[in-house]
């Protein structure tokens, strides 16, 4: 599934973007900020969903054995 790293890349060249239009500066100053950034951001947007499947996934077994132990 693609969403999450164009979203994390999207997300990391807008950050980039708006830093430098905070300092006044154009906004594609250095432009292999902007590359270090989207790869940073589509890395960091694709962990958060590995993260979250994981999570589901720990928290489906343990509801599954607590309802084993019950009956």
């Amino acid at each position: 599934m693609a969403l999450p790293h164009i979203l994390g890349a999207l997300a990391g060249v807008s950050v980039t973007c708006f830093k430098n239009g905070l300092c006044s500066l154009p906004y594609y100053r250095k432009p292999w900020e902007h590359v270090i950034t989207g790869i940073a951001g589509a890395y960091t947007f694709q962990y958060i969903v590995d993260m979250e499947e994981e999570v589901v996934a720990k928290i489906e077994k343990y509801y599954a054995d607590l309802e084993a132990k019950q009956q």
